[in-house]
């Protein structure tokens, strides 16, 4: 009786490595080395695996080619060999000492978009020589406000490119201020008024910092067209226009509030100028200003700004 119950056991282990030995699969990672295993899962980002007593779950990008039966002992079978894809995002996980995650892989997202609004101060020094007392009108113009959006693409390294659209605003206005002409002598009262804008649209570069799982961080350059408007009032109504091509350096934070939605703060200044300007009257008439030597209407100006990203 025990003979035949020791048989048995006996028989029942050779069965079940004969079925284990039938039904396995052969996993070739990117060091070329073969794994003997059973695959019992494969996502688009993972792949699951176990050998013996042992499961692993693994990185797709950790894993060339896999031959599903390859150990089947059918002579009639055919080994089919499916190479895996490069995988061209990157995933942040934690494993622990059997290489399963203890917390969902996080991938790597290569678009965001963003809208954002705040506050700007133009850096130029504010100076009107011939009507000094006005100086303090000018000063307030310097303190305007900046709306704006851009769209960025990051590789895997976190390195990015993008496109924006900025615009800068700010106004003032003053009634019954004397104007003296230059030509004439003569003086006049009026109102005074000044709105203007600089919009700027342009492209970006800029490195992605992960600090935490919450936090990155943004340095950035760009270059853009700027153009100068300023539809005022100078005892009657005047356009005046210009532009120049502006450089500007910041940075950004963006703080992870929702999934893939991130609330950010960014500063930045931008540098521009231009030796000349068009003024245009309410009579239709357009003159071109250029500027002397060393003399040169300056676009500097430091933006603080909040906002919105979303990244996908």
């Amino acid at each position: 009786m025990k003979h035949k119950m020791k048989l048995t056991f006996t028989l029942i282990i050779f069965l079940s490595a004969i079925i284990s030995a039938y039904s396995q699969d052969l996993v070739v990672d990117i060091h070329n080395d073969s794994i003997s295993c059973k695959i019992n899962k494969l996502t688009k980002n993972q792949i699951w695996y176990y050998t013996k007593n042992k499961q692993f779950v693994k990185r797709v990008s950790s894993i060339r080619s896999y031959i599903k039966g390859y150990y089947n002992t059918s002579n009639d079978s055919i080994h089919v060999e499916t190479k895996l894809p490069k995988q061209n995002t990157q995933y942040k996980e934690k494993v622990n000492e059997n290489n399963i995650p203890i917390n969902n892989i996080e991938q790597a997202k290569n678009f965001s978009i963003s809208i954002y609004g705040g506050f700007s101060f133009l850096t130029a020094k504010a100076n009107n020589d011939q009507e000094r007392y006005l100086n303090d009108y000018f000063e307030k113009l310097k303190n305007g406000y900046n709306i704006g959006g851009d769209v960025y693409y990051y590789n895997d390294k976190g390195w990015g490119i993008g496109v924006f659209l900025d615009r800068f605003h700010t106004s003032n206005s003053r009634e019954n201020v004397s104007f003296t002409d230059t030509v004439t002598g003569i003086v006049r009262k009026g109102s005074l008024k000044t709105k203007i804008t600089h919009t700027s649209v342009g492209i970006v570069l800029t490195k992605r910092f992960k600090i935490n799982n919450y936090i990155y961080l943004e340095p950035y350059v760009s270059i853009s067209y700027m153009e100068y408007f300023d539809d005022a009032v100078i005892y009657e109504p005047i356009i005046i226009e210009s532009w120049c091509i502006a450089e500007s350096i910041g940075g950004r934070i963006d703080v992870k509030i929702a999934d893939n939605t991130y609330l950010n703060i960014r500063t930045s200044y931008f540098m521009g100028m231009s030796d000349s300007y068009t003024y245009s009257n309410s009579y239709g008439k357009t003159v071109k200003k250029d500027l002397p030597d060393k003399e040169y209407v300056s676009f500097n100006k430091i933006n603080l700004s909040f906002g919105l990203g979303f990244v996908f």
